[in-house]
């Protein structure tokens, strides 16, 4: 939708199913999906209307999944970009915003961010003893259709 010209061009899909059998035995799985570049683009405006382009330019990819330990929501967040530069605009831009989104979430703290070459990987206290193991373990692929997201998606949960 950001890029019409781009509509076919491969994105890397990510698949965090594996993490829900890695889930502490305090939480309980809520959510997998992906926000994507449009949703990434309305997340960041929304906290700050001036957020810049920028920020979530350069999308590849990424999945989140959110559970709910010992009452709370908690959250992990993987996210792909096309460049290092792109992945720390984004993490810059995420740092920027910390503050605004505890305020309008039901989170305590700000998700921490650490930022490792082209990947993100944003997740909350529940996941920060493993958070990194986690994102390590999850399957990724480049895909351009429909069918090989499925695919992506069956071979995954084999």
């Amino acid at each position: 939708m950001l890029h019409p010209n781009q509509r076919k061009s491969p994105y890397t899909a990510i698949d965090l199913g594996g993490t829900r059998t890695a889930l502490p035995d305090t939480c309980s799985f809520i959510r997998e999906n992906t926000l994507g570049e449009l949703g990434i683009s309305v997340l960041l405006r929304a906290l700050d209307e001036n957020s810049k382009p920028e920020a979530w330019t350069g999308w590849d990819g990424d999945r989140y999944l959110v559970a709910e330990c010992e009452g709370k929501p908690e959250l992990l967040w993987l996210t792909l970009w096309d460049s290092q530069t792109d992945a720390l605009e984004f993490e810059t831009a995420y740092r920027g915003l910390s503050g605004a989104l505890v305020a309008r979430s039901s989170l305590a703290l700000a998700p921490a961010i650490v930022r490792d070459g082209r990947e993100t990987l944003i997740y909350s206290d529940a996941f920060a003893g493993f958070a990194g193991e986690l994102a390590a373990a999850a399957p990724r692929r480049q895909i351009a259709t429909l069918s090989e997201l499925r695919e992506h998606y069956e071979e995954s949960s084999r």
